[in-house]
């Protein structure tokens, strides 16, 4: 696999370049021979490369061809600069959570480490003394660079004392002499609310839509990761005392560690977006490739451009779920459309991995869809648990056998650790802390 490193070691190697120049311009790696080719293969890019191509790079191809390779550069690192300045400014007084409904009641946090700090007034200097050269222009793609960031330029938000506590343990006995104990990491939400208001949600999602910050997710993301990747799978028991003098000492405990591979909950995961750094869920899906770590994405499908792009950029490196939606609340000819459109642009990306799954969501003793619809995917039906906005339907057309459930614990975009639940048909989102909050 070719990573990011690997990437932009050889930037400047116009072979190399030329062989993969649309991952090139979908992580926004650039060099002069990277802007060259973009400019001279424009028309065969695919949207989901041209529009996540920031727009004062876009004029830069537009106009390469009119000059040298010292300007082009120069203007380049002039680019990063400035532009890093822009990031590092925003993340500084960074608005918690980032969104554009005025309804989501927000606060400002400094992101940044000492380190950040430091780097933000070197670069403002060197941009005040017009000092736009390669040594500052490097500082500025490691502080801001979506996927080359060293993020040590930004803050701890979670130590590693509070990660039991967000820790989830289940108990599942099997035997007298085997019992097994599963621990389920939190769920670091990238975006809450979610705009497809499926009539079945069993959080209710609303359509209020808020996002983590980038750095926010990325520096919690690794604390967390750094911590469960030790574990794997492990069978150990040490029998407390008591057992021992009873002479009661099962034979084996079980436990199981499962890996960070969600980042949604009442939300879909093509929809998030940060503005600041032009981050998408794609953008996750990548950068988590790079790091060899897993990823399960599930979407309702595309709603809008930066899910389109999201989408795809996903389905280049991991397999992506759809699900279907089919009540008589449900507007059926929006959602074939939506489902026929997301399958047609999946397949559409070079070396795609796939669907594995289409979860046909719908009532109890329906008349399922026509398998027809779903343009020869693989099909699993699921009933509707009674929970959230699916309590609209009577109980005889729910799943009443689903039992009252936990689900792990979920860190909001704006910091605030949930323990949301599902008891009686009733769904309940328990606030515990905010990451922010001195404990």
């Amino acid at each position: 696999m070719i990573t990011f490193q690997d990437l932009y070691q050889k930037k400047d190697d116009l072979f190399f370049v030329s062989g993969h120049l649309t991952k090139y311009l979908m992580v926004e790696i650039y060099s002069v021979p990277v802007l060259r080719q973009a400019h001279s293969r424009w028309s065969d890019l695919p949207f989901y490369c041209q529009d996540t191509i920031h727009s004062e790079i876009r004029d830069l191809i537009a106009r390469s061809h009119n000059l040298s390779d010292i300007e082009l550069q120069k203007r380049l690192d002039t680019h990063l600069i400035t532009r890093a300045i822009k990031v590092l400014s925003a993340y500084s007084r960074c608005p918690i959570p980032l969104t554009d409904d005025e309804t989501i009641p927000t606060r400002r946090e400094n992101l940044l480490s000492d380190r950040g700090k430091q780097a933000f007034r070197t670069l403002i200097k060197a941009a005040v003394n017009g000092d736009f050269n390669r040594e500052t222009a490097d500082l500025a793609l490691r502080s801001t660079h979506k996927f080359l960031m060293d993020m040590g330029y930004y803050r701890d938000l979670i130590n590693m004392g509070a990660i039991d506590t967000l820790t989830l343990s289940l108990y599942r006995a099997k035997t007298k002499l085997l019992h097994h104990f599963s621990y389920i990491p939190p769920i670091i939400q990238l975006t809450k609310g979610c705009p497809n208001h499926c009539s079945h949600c069993f959080a209710a999602a609303g359509k209020h839509l808020s996002y983590m910050p980038y750095p926010m997710w990325r520096k919690i993301y690794e604390t967390l990761d750094r911590h469960f990747k030790y574990f794997g799978f492990r069978e150990e028991y040490q029998p407390p005392k008591f057992l021992s003098r009873l002479h009661i000492i099962p034979r084996k405990i079980i436990h199981s560690y499962p890996v960070l591979d969600r980042f949604f909950h009442d939300s879909d995961p093509a929809t998030y977006h940060d503005s600041i750094i032009n981050v998408d869920g794609g953008d996750i899906a990548l950068w988590l490739k790079d790091r060899g770590a897993e990823l399960y994405f599930l979407t309702k499908g595309i709603v809008g451009p930066i899910s389109a792009r999201a989408i795809a950029k996903t389905a280049s490196v991991y397999p992506i779920d759809i699900s279907f939606v089919d009540t008589p609340r449900e507007d059926m000819k929006h959602n074939i459309r939506q489902f026929r459109k997301t399958v047609d642009l999946i397949r559409s990306v070079p070396d795609n991995q796939g669907i594995p799954r289409i979860w046909n969501v719908h009532l109890k003793a329906d008349k399922f869809a026509p398998k027809r619809i779903f343009m020869g995917e693989h099909v699993i039906d699921t009933p509707i648990i009674p929970s959230g906005r699916a309590n609209q339907f009577t109980p005889d057309r729910l799943d009443m056998n689903h039992k009252d459930s936990t689900y792990p614990f979920v860190i909001d975009p704006n910091g605030d650790v949930i323990l949301p639940r599902c008891r009686n048909t009733r769904y309940i989102r328990e606030k515990l802390n905010n990451i922010f909050e001195r404990q």
